[in-house]
């Protein structure tokens, strides 16, 4: 199983909390003002103790009171921290009706901020791919609070999209304005934010010197809470590190404090599993069976489903290790059944898994094979509602990009206004002066002549960029998907399309290269496979970057032949030398679909794309790293949908599809230059 769903889940339970900074400054009462100054300045140890003591606050103080808001944006924080479900809903709720006063626009913010936060918490992707612009809006905030929680949301979630360094950057900047702001708590959750964004970069010596920065920091405030979640991130880094005394240690240390804390439940709950994966890691099998067991204790008090699925995956492990199968095999159906109900599909992926080993080692051949059938299913399910929830990101920030770039195109029209009336001013000084004196005339224009070759030629170069930036893609320098259909599409009109043809090549196990070595290591694969298609293409042909890991090259003037050669050239061209990014080397390749277009039978560019589309995905699943290549073979006049189905069109006699492996480089099976997870 990849360990890095646990990561992120730890991360947003440590991460939820974030209170109004200045609450003093509101004007309520004193004693109201003295404990949110503390919360912000020492933390807490048990959040549901911290909200008790605000509750009674809120109770003494009328709803009129200006110190009503922060009390309440407080609270719903610490509610958040502890995971009460009920107690943040009603709270969202005072927050809600507060805002729909319209002359309360901090009571939006606050309504909008800890809401985000909660879908946060719940790492419910589906409902925060909206919220991008409200949580940019919040991150410029003038509000310095606000601004503060906004810049915080912003760094979860880009690390809940993958993107890492950008919660890097966002947590850098909210670390500065808590430094500004005299917030050390604060302080100690913006350095928390960026040990798991260096964990997941695997950038371990970095990611061990904000842990320390930020354990040194928690307690010498006083932040039990935080110290005990960086300790349990301290022991995840050395996990990676292979230092299991030290694991262990940290491990220890976690224990420790949630033994004299009792509200640190949850934290309790997760130190245990994580107790249970090191003795499993370590071959202590008893050790790792009574801690999956207190761990399941734990989750079934809490009524959590998720981590008791997660319990019962180890609890599972350590009985089959010990040679009790068949206990092994319950713990783990249950498991499976638990983790199906409550939708964590990270986790449920790594139960089929290891309920498959399981059945098999119990002597039971078709339950193993039955798990293994799920765990595909459940990949697939995966895989697509990744697919669509990198779509519905990519078109949110589409919006919020055009908007900027509006706004950008309506200044540069005025500059542009201005900049004629000046010319036009100048002009008419121009004659004014020449009627005078014809020799300052003279001067005056050629002054003005060369003001105006120098705007002529800012312009040249602007007009080139903005040309430059409507054709290419800004990673790898191809064309991009417009330059591209609007190519293809001139080509029909002109000609036909005849002689064109299409090689459309899908990067393989590309998320997995992101996952493990991070997107910066991702794009740089896509920049050396972009370069290499240009060396092999000619002037005439043209590289198309077609959507994230996927290119599209389009020959003019080809045959079946032809193409053939040309798909063979590219596996072996992208295959023969690794990809190096400083100390990393990947093995890349690709899998490809290609065909010509054959207007005469009515199809169009698109329906040769959706054909080799299918092509693409038929090479895939026969093992990645070759071509699938649709040769058209004639028979009666195609219907509509065999034009676009390469099943239909191949059921129909009209397509035939070669399979052409890469024979000059094959990988084995399940590699492709990295280490993958058994369920990657």
């Amino acid at each position: 199983m990849s360990l890095k769903p646990k990561l992120v889940w730890l991360f947003w339970l440590a991460l939820c909390v974030g209170l109004p900074a200045h609450a003093e400054d509101a004007g309520g009462g004193k004693p109201a003002a003295e404990v949110l100054r503390r919360l912000d300045q020492y933390g807490f140890a048990d959040p549901m103790k911290e909200a008790a003591a605000l509750e009674q606050f809120i109770s003494a103080t009328p709803r009129a009171d200006p110190s009503m808001l922060p009390l309440r944006a407080a609270l719903t924080g610490l509610y958040i921290a502890a995971g009460r479900r009920e107690l943040v809903e009603r709270e969202l709720s005072w927050l809600q009706r507060a805002s729909q006063d319209g002359s309360c626009a901090l009571c939006r913010q606050w309504y909008d901020a800890r809401r985000i936060q909660w879908l946060l918490r719940d790492n419910d992707m589906a409902k925060l791919i909206p919220e991008q612009a409200r949580i940019k809006a919040l991150a410029i905030a003038a509000d310095p609070a606000v601004r503060h929680i906004g810049l915080y949301l912003a760094g979860a979630a880009a690390e809940l999209q993958g993107d890492h360094t950008g919660t890097i950057e966002y947590g850098l900047k909210a670390l500065r304005l808590a430094e500004q702001l005299k917030m050390p708590a604060e302080q100690v959750r913006a350095l928390n934010l960026m040990i798991a964004a260096n964990i997941a970069l695997r950038n371990l010596p970095q990611a061990q010197a904000y842990a320390k920065e930020a354990l040194a920091l928690a307690e010498s405030i006083g932040f039990v809470y935080m110290s005990a979640y960086i300790r349990v991130n301290q022991a995840w880094i050395n996990s990676l590190l292979m230092k299991p005394e030290d694991e262990l240690a940290a491990l220890r240390s976690v224990e420790a404090i949630t033994n004299r804390y009792p509200g640190l439940e949850q934290v309790a709950l997760v130190n245990a599993i994580n107790f249970s994966r090191y003795y499993l890691r370590n071959g202590q099998y008893e050790h790792a069976r009574a801690s999956a067991a207190a761990a399941a204790a734990l989750a079934a008090k809490q009524n959590k489903q998720t981590p008791h699925g997660v319990a019962l995956i180890a609890l599972g492990r350590a009985l089959m290790a010990q040679g009790r199968v068949a206990e092994g095999v319950r713990a783990v159906e249950q498991s499976v059944a638990m983790l199906q109900k409550a939708g964590g599909t990270r986790y449920l992926a790594d139960a089929l898994y290891t309920l498959a080993e399981a059945k098999e080692k119990n002597g039971d051949p078709d339950g193993a094979l039955a798990a293994l059938r799920a765990l595909l299913k459940l990949k697939d399910e995966m895989h697509s509602r990744d697919r669509e929830h990198a779509l519905l990101a990519a078109q949110e920030r589409y919006k919020v990009e055009r908007k900027d770039r509006e706004i950008e195109r309506l200044s540069l029209e005025n500059a542009r206004a201005a900049a004629e009336m000046a010319a036009s001013t100048a002009q008419r000084r121009l004659w004014a002066l020449f009627a005078l004196v014809l020799a300052v005339a003279a001067l005056g224009m050629a002054y003005v002549i060369y003001r105006a070759l120098g705007r002529n030629r800012v312009l040249q170069k602007s007009n080139a960029h903005l040309s430059s930036e409507s054709t290419q893609d800004p990673l790898t320098g191809a064309y991009n998907r417009r330059y591209c259909e609007t190519r293809l599409d001139q080509a029909e009109s002109e000609s036909g399309g005849n002689g064109v043809g299409l090689i459309l090549l899908d990067v393989d196990h590309f998320k997995s290269i992101n996952d493990n070595f991070g997107h910066p290591v991702g794009d740089q694969v896509l920049i050396h496979i972009a370069n290499r298609l240009n060396a092999l293409v000619r002037d005439s042909d043209a590289v198309v970057r077609w959507g994230g890991e996927e290119f599209l090259v389009i020959v003019e003037g080809t045959e079946p032949g032809q193409l053939q050669r040309m798909c063979v050239r590219i596996l072996e061209a992208i295959a023969a030398e690794p990809v190096s990014v400083d100390e990393t080397t990947i093995q890349a390749t690709v899998s490809v679909g290609a065909a010509v277009l054959q207007p005469r039978q009515g199809q169009t560019w698109r329906d040769l794309f959706a054909l080799i589309d299918g092509a693409l995905y038929r090479a895939k699943r026969e093992g990645r790293n070759r071509a699938c290549f649709v040769v058209f073979t004639g028979g009666t006049e195609p219907q509509d949908v065999a034009l676009r189905d390469i099943d239909a069109a191949e059921r129909a006699s009209l397509i035939e599809v070669l399979s052409i492996p890469n024979r000059t480089f094959t990988k084995p099976s399940g590699e492709h230059g990295v280490k993958l997870s058994r369920v990657s």
